[in-house]
């Protein structure tokens, strides 16, 4: 009874703690974003602000951009800030936007802001970004490209205005490097729709057209839409032969082609499109599927890279290359590019999807991992219906005791438990009843479902030794 005081003023000072700011902060940016400005500047002033010279660097400038405003939406004057520089210089800047003054204004406190620490990533990011509104591409992009650079937090905004600088610049080719490390687990689906966007523009830049052949192309669309590929034939190779320099009409007529079975004439105008636009995606991803299935297949891994690297967030090239290396056993490549076609699909609850992520990671002996994702399944769909994490679970845990690794002992008892446990539900189960002979799990065939009820009901069991059939 002496214990009980002390873990029920934890329990009580644990209820009572707060959100830390970040969570705050998102939450009142939330409001902001709904229109409800009055109550998202209410919490904003409710916060406390005791230790905000301890918070991180990224915090405390949001804090402040929010802070400027809320002192603009509610009319007020002559708010200050006692953070030291360059805080001060970049609340000055954010009060000065907000007042209706020009950007230039702005840009200068923090151009002088920069001059004393020139190695804050955010007044770099902001004073690209006050430039980038007034479309001066050239000022803003380096400025920008400085911010991803030296940015220690998380800079999926400062690549994403990057991408929308270089776009503007008509820089396409350097945009899909930029945007390729947003691919990893816990990017927002936002900022994957807003990558997306950007990416999908700067291909229709690149294919701007006249609107006669824009036309034909989409009749040729919408002919093999209808699976009419010999009408969709005739009207391409006369656009081919009057306009030879674009890209995308040599593209359709390789796919007319393929639809026809015509590989070899498929390929011919594929490597021509590509010879026209080296960075067409599409154009790579269709010649790596033509050789996948040939003598040549070893060529599909280099072409399928290609066109990773012009469209980075394709989930359909990375669930192909994927493929290609389940099919030639290179399973930790497999399982990497399987984890990132997850979040590109947004597929990050789907049991299907992990079960093959932890199938991949335990032929790649990447135990550890394959642990906590066959334990997830295990934990959301139960013993029952998760037999086949069960097996998973007793497998790798058995494989890590016979392996030297360390904790044998433990391990062994896992794989015991998990095995004593599928039994009871697979009494007949071959895999289960092997590892339980060598872990020495006593193990009784009991009864089935079925056989209890044949019992409860009255019926006469049928021997091994009775005639089924005459």
């Amino acid at each position: 009874m002496k214990t009980t005081g002390p873990i029920l003023l934890s329990i009580v000072l644990l209820s009572c703690a707060k959100d830390p700011p970040e969570r705050t902060l998102a939450k009142v940016q939330k409001l902001l974003r709904s229109e409800d400005k009055v109550k998202a500047c209410d919490t904003l002033d409710d916060m406390d602000t005791g230790k905000v010279r301890r918070w991180p660097s990224q915090t405390v400038y949001t804090y402040l951009r929010l802070k400027a405003l809320c002192v603009h939406q509610r009319g007020r004057k002559h708010a200050r800030t006692s953070l030291p520089e360059p805080y001060r210089a970049y609340y000055r800047a954010m009060l000065s936007v907000g007042a209706g003054e020009s950007l230039d204004t702005a840009a200068g406190i923090l151009r002088d802001a920069l001059k004393a620490h020139p190695r804050e990533a955010e007044l770099y990011y902001r004073l690209g970004l006050f430039h980038l509104l007034d479309e001066r591409f050239a000022e803003a992009c380096p400025l920008i490209r400085k911010a991803v650079e030296l940015g220690r937090a998380s800079t999926d905004g400062y690549r994403l205005s990057l991408a929308r600088c270089l776009l503007g610049q008509g820089h396409l080719k350097a945009i899909p490097g930029i945007l390729a490390p947003l691919v990893y687990d816990g990017v927002k689906g936002k900022d994957l729709a807003q990558a997306r966007h950007i990416m999908e523009n700067a291909r229709l830049f690149k294919r701007l057209m006249p609107k006669d052949v824009r036309g034909v192309i989409l009749a040729v669309k919408g002919f093999l839409a209808k699976g009419n590929a010999g009408k969709a034939m005739d009207m391409l190779v006369e656009q081919v032969q009057a306009n030879p320099q674009y890209p995308i009409l040599h593209y359709l007529l390789g796919v007319v082609h393929l639809r026809l079975g015509n590989k070899a004439d498929a390929v011919v105008q594929l490597r021509q499109c590509l010879k026209l636009d080296a960075t067409d995606p599409d154009a790579w991803f269709l010649l790596a599927r033509l050789y996948m299935g040939s003598s040549m297949a070893s060529r599909s891994e280099g072409y399928l890279k290609k066109a990773l690297g012009f469209d980075p967030l394709s989930s359909k090239i990375r669930a192909s290359l994927r493929d290609y290396y389940i099919k030639t056993g290179a399973f930790s490549r497999a399982a990497d590019l399987h984890k990132s076609v997850i979040w590109l699909t947004g597929e990050k609850r789907s049991v299907n999807q992990a079960k093959l992520l932890g199938g991949l990671l335990e032929k790649a002996e990447r135990s550890d991992e394959a642990l906590k994702v066959w334990g997830k399944i295990l934990r959301k769909l139960g013993p029952d219906d998760g037999i086949e994490a069960v097996r998973a679970l007793a497998r790798i845990h058995y494989k890590l005791s016979v392996t030297g690794a360390s904790r044998t002992v433990y391990h062994r008892r896992q794989a015991a438990k998990l095995v004593k446990t599928g039994l009871k539900l697979r009494p007949m189960d071959e895999e289960l009843i092997a590892l339980g002979k060598v872990l020495g799990v006593k193990h009784e065939v009991a009864k089935a479902p079925f056989e209890d009820k044949i019992r409860v009901k009255g019926a006469k069991h049928v021997n091994k030794d009775d005639i089924l059939f005459k």
